[in-house]
C-alpha cells in the first residue's frame, strides 16, 4: 500500500467525513483506493512523486496566493497570473493541435470512403460490359461482386 499524504485542511475533512457522513466517506475511500490500483508498484521512479488530491473547490481558503491562483484557474478556468496564463495557452494549442489532428484525420476517412466508392463503381461497370457482351453471367458476376442476381438485375 502506498503513503497518502493529506495537507492539513484535507485531514480535517477526511476526519470530519469519518463521523458525520458515511456515504460520503465510502466514496472519497473508493477513489483513493483507486488511485493505490493505478499505481504500478513494479516501476520504481526513485523521484519520491505522490499523490496529490486538490479540492480546487476552496481555492478561496487557500493562504499561499501561487496556489491559490492554480487552483482558481482549476475551478474556474480563469487565468489570473502569467503561470496560469501560461497554461490556458498550452491548452489551447493543444486543443488546436488536436482539431487539426481530427479534421485531418475525417478527411482522409472521406478520401478513403470515396475512393472505395470509386473502386466499387469502376468494378460494377467493368461486370456490366462483362454482362452485356454476354461473357460472363449475372449469377457469376453477383457472386463475384457479393450481391444478389436481383441487386444486379435492378443496376443493370
Amino acid at each position: 500500500m502506498s503513503k497518502i499524504l493529506f495537507a492539513d485542511e484535507g485531514w480535517e475533512d477526511y476526519l470530519y467525513w469519518q463521523t458525520e457522513d458515511k456515504k460520503t466517506l465510502q466514496k472519497i475511500n473508493k477513489l483513493l483506493k483507486s488511485i493505490e490500483r493505478k499505481e504500478n508498484k513494479e516501476i520504481e521512479l526513485g523521484d519520491k512523486t505522490h499523490h496529490l488530491i486538490f479540492n480546487a473547490a476552496a481555492y478561496d481558503k487557500e493562504k499561499d496566493p501561487e496556489l491559490k491562483d492554480f487552483l482558481s484557474f482549476v475551478k474556474n478556468n480563469t487565468a489570473q497570473s502569467d503561470f496560469t496564463r501560461g497554461i490556458a495557452n498550452m491548452v489551447q494549442t493543444k486543443k488546436f493541435e488536436q482539431t487539426f489532428i481530427n479534421e485531418y484525420l475525417a478527411w482522409n476517412l472521406h478520401d478513403q470512403d470515396v475512393e472505395n466508392r470509386g473502386k466499387k463503381a469502376g468494378k460494377m461497370e467493368a461486370y456490366f460490359d462483362l454482362i452485356k457482351s454476354g461473357l460472363l453471367s449475372i449469377t457469376d458476376a453477383a457472386k463475384k461482386l457479393g450481391v444478389s442476381e436481383a441487386e444486379l438485375k435492378a443496376q443493370l
